[in-house]
């Protein structure tokens, strides 16, 4: 079974992907350090530079690949529109108790400027040691306890 690590590592990743480029061919995406990282850039037969592909599959190289999918640029509202004391009441619990209720405030608008690919699933081990060369699961924090 694949082990997960973290949403940090996630956004590492897709910045690392992001920042070597992708680039289409023959309908299978890699990793390329010469490509535009821009998706407004990837070309395919199906897609113009106009219309990035909706989603990607990046090969990592030894049979490791990642699906992505396009976020697009635009805007959208963040946070919830009701007090945190509103949606205590609606689900009977004490507001106080919950702070991440009171990081839903206020609601406010989000600008993504530009569009980017996001990994579809969590990134598995194998993903995470092909784009950062490390394996930091395997130091010793990370070891079964016991005898030296």
């Amino acid at each position: 079974m694949a082990s997960r690590v973290g949403l940090s590592t996630v956004a590492a990743v897709v910045l690392v992907l992001c920042a070597g480029g992708c680039s289409s061919d023959n309908g299978e995406t890699k990793v390329s350090p010469s490509a535009s990282p821009d998706p407004a850039s990837q070309t395919s037969p199906q897609a113009t530079p106009s219309e990035p592909e909706k989603e990607i599959t990046v090969d990592l190289g030894d049979g490791v690949t990642m699906k992505m999918v396009l976020i697009p640029a635009g805007e959208f509202m963040m946070g919830s529109h009701e007090s945190a004391e509103e949606v205590a009441k609606a689900f009977d619990f004490d507001a106080s108790s919950l702070k991440w209720l009171k990081t839903e405030h206020p609601q406010h608008r989000v600008k993504i400027s530009k569009p980017y690919y996001l990994g579809v699933h969590e990134v598995t081990q194998s993903q995470y040691e092909k784009v950062m060369g490390d394996k930091p699961w395997s130091g010793k924090l990370y070891a079964k306890e016991g005898p030296e």
